[in-house]
């Protein structure tokens, strides 16, 4: 019995990964991940979702644990996805900014 992120839960009893708690892992849980990358408590980018292990900083270790759960989810390899996508300002704001 595996427990990834070390929550107590087994893995089979919850999706373990999923750190938006849509019902997926995926690469929305990827930037979560991401963004709290090197991060420990108190440290404005620290997301609490991110620290797999519990011991207050998202490291490595997360990222291996993480990953893990992206592969019993999806029955694949996680592939690094490409830069993140930058909205596109809508008509209306491009007019605002343009003024």
């Amino acid at each position: 019995i595996s427990d990834w992120n070390h929550n107590g839960l087994p893995d089979d009893c919850e999706l373990c990964g999923d750190l938006d708690h849509n019902g997926a892992v995926d690469r929305d849980d990827y930037w979560i991940f991401y963004s709290a990358f090197g991060n420990c408590a108190g440290q404005i980018n620290y997301d609490s979702r991110a620290d797999m292990d519990g011991d207050g900083c998202v490291t490595l270790a997360d990222f291996r644990a993480w990953r893990m759960c992206y592969r019993m989810a999806n029955v694949r390899a996680f592939v690094l996805p490409d830069a993140r996508p930058v909205p596109v300002p809508s008509a209306k704001m491009s007019n605002a900014v343009a003024k």
